[in-house]
């Protein structure tokens, strides 16, 4: 696409890796059987739903995404809020940034969880099944619920609930 063209309406499926990029990018479905989900755009990325069996990355100025069913799972919000509208699963590692808000309802990690806004960090939910769980924001941090999940790692000392604000 030439500088500056929009992705919108799209559904992206492959057997092996999706990638997108683009200035906003606006996808309904992204689907990757057996590799990884990468989507960069330079403005906005809305996203529907991502399914991967590998990492999935998404950067974008601000982020909006409806739900997530990966192995690792990365997002990025460069310059704004990052809003995940519905429940994420990952049976891995999950990475949230932005430099403006974080909002989510319920999130499943399989290990280590971090979440790091510039400014609040809003959610329902956020568990990890093995690992540490991290949430740092930069003003307001509410949530209901902010679990480690597995007696095992509880049990040992190598699982810890961290909860920072302001």
């Amino acid at each position: 696409l030439p500088k500056g063209e929009w992705l919108t309406r799209l559904a992206a499926t492959a057997q092996d890796n999706v990638q997108l990029i683009g200035a906003q990018i606006d996808a309904g479905v992204v689907r990757s059987d057996f590799g990884t989900a990468s989507i960069t755009a330079t403005q906005n990325a809305n996203i529907g739903t991502i399914t991967s069996s590998s990492t999935t990355t998404v950067t974008g100025a601000s982020i909006t995404l409806d739900r997530s069913n990966t192995a690792a799972l990365t997002l990025n919000a460069t310059s704004g809020d990052l809003v995940i509208t519905d429940d994420l699963v990952s049976n891995s590692a999950v990475n949230l940034a932005a430099s403006g808000d974080i909002r989510f309802e319920s999130i499943a990690g399989g290990s280590t969880f971090t979440g790091d806004a510039g400014g609040d960090i809003l959610f329902d939910t956020a568990t990890t099944s093995n690992g540490n769980l991290q949430l740092i924001a930069g003003g307001i941090l509410t949530g209901t619920l902010a679990d480690t999940l597995t007696a095992n790692t509880i049990a040992s000392g190598t699982a810890a609930v961290i909860l920072r604000a302001g």
